[in-house]
Formats: structure tokens, sequence, C-alpha cells
């Protein structure tokens, strides 16, 4: 499950990257937002033992000692365990969070996920700009675009707000995106942009999903203030010997 869900996050992580460029050119201020932005609450506390509970119930084995914490190796996944799960935005919440403190190469911290009633899902949180650049290139990117987005992303600093609002659906590891916000700091991202970027980086996310071992969503879906998996997720992570 928690390897599902860092994967769902790489959408807005792809999102940043190749925006990136293009936000320059609407005269945007890096210098004044470090100064007045704060970062969106979206009002959901992350409770660390909802994840150990949610671990605990699915069977999950996470065979990697705290004190290795958090961790800056490869890892692998092994077995399969078929799953039927409906979680809650503090569910979600507190599992990115408790990722984040597992795993040194996750860029996101401070994460609140807010799954609404009207089938939209809004997501803020904090942005480091070297390991989002570090993703971007396990993702295929190139230095070019890389180094594209980072002439705008750098110049905030080591890193940056992010919030965004959108839906998402997955059908057979097939994903669609409908962006309807998303903001870097105090910049808006133009909704033309936005959607132009959903769907590139939607094939990159499935290319991503095809690459994770026994990792298979027959349908991710939001009802209600609920978001409902079911498929197969690895049983078992540990590090690399």
């Amino acid at each position: 499950m928690k390897k599902f869900l860092i994967t769902l996050s790489l959408i807005i992580v792809i999102l940043l990257l190749i925006t990136g460029g293009i936000a320059a050119y609407f005269g945007f201020i890096p210098g004044l937002s470090n100064t007045l932005v704060k970062q969106v609450d979206l009002g959901i506390e992350n409770d660390p033992q909802l994840s150990l509970d949610l671990r605990n119930k699915t069977g999950v084995q996470f065979n990697i000692p705290e004190e290795e914490f958090p961790i800056n190796k490869d890892v692998v996944y092994e077995g399969v365990l078929e799953i039927e799960e409906s979680l809650t935005s503090e569910q979600v919440t507190s599992i990115l969070n408790t990722v984040k403190t597992q795993h040194s190469t996750i860029p996101f911290s401070n994460v609140q996920i807010r799954i609404n009633e009207d089938g939209t899902s809004e997501a803020s949180f904090n942005l480091n700009i070297e390991t989002t650049v570090n993703e971007a290139r396990k993702l295929g990117y190139t230095e070019e675009q890389i180094e594209n987005g980072k002439k705008y992303l750098g110049a905030l600093g080591d890193s940056v707000y992010v919030y965004t609002k959108l839906s998402f659906d997955i059908q057979n590891d097939v994903l669609m995106v409908n962006p309807y916000a998303f903001r870097i700091q105090n910049f808006n991202v133009p909704t033309a942009i936005t959607e132009m970027v959903a769907e590139v980086g939607s094939r990159a996310i499935e290319n991503r999903l095809s690459q994770v071992t026994n990792l298979s969503i027959d349908s991710l879906k939001q009802e209600g203030d609920r978001l409902n998996f079911k498929g197969t997720i690895p049983q078992s992570i540990r590090t690399v010997d």
C-alpha cells in the first residue's frame, strides 16, 4: 500500500518539473513569494498510529529495522497480497508522512491529503527540490528537462510549498487525472498548462506502476470522502543486501 501511494504522489512531482520552466514566463517573482506564502492548511491531522494499524491489518511485512531510518538504499518488494481497502483522508495523510520518516529519498514532507465528498482530492505539502530532481532522473527525465524546471523551482530555495486539487481514477492499471488547481508557493499555474501536463504525467505514472513488482490496480476511485483500492500489492519490503 505504501509503495502504491508513493507512486501516486509522483503525479504531482511530474507536474512540478514540467511546469517549472514555463511558470517563469508569467512574471512570477520568487523573492516575494518566499516571504509571503504559507503552506495551505487542509485541517487533516497526521497520526502515525493509523499507518501502523493499516500495515498490521493488511499483513504487509516491513522488514527494515527502525534504527536504520531513514534509509537511503534500494529496496526489494517480494510476495503478493490481495487488498480491498477503503481509506480516509487521515489514513492517507499518515501513511505518506510515515513513509517520509522511513525513506530519505522521499521528496515531500508535512503532507496533508483531504478526500472530499464531491469526488475531488486536495494535497498540501512541502517539496524538497534536490530529492525531487533525483526522482525525476529515476522517472527517465533528461538533464535538459530537469535543468529547465530547476531554473524556476531552484530560484525559490531548497524547498517549495505545493497545493493541488484534482480527481483521478485507475481502472486495470490505466490512470485518468482531472486537475482543477495547482499552486507552487503563491503562483497558480494556468489551467490550460496544468491539463496538458496532467495528460503527459498520467502516462509516465502508468509506466512507473508497471515497474513495481506485484502491484496491480483493478480499481482505485473515490466514493464520498474515502479512497477505495482493489488489487494486489507486494507482501514484504526489505533493503538490498
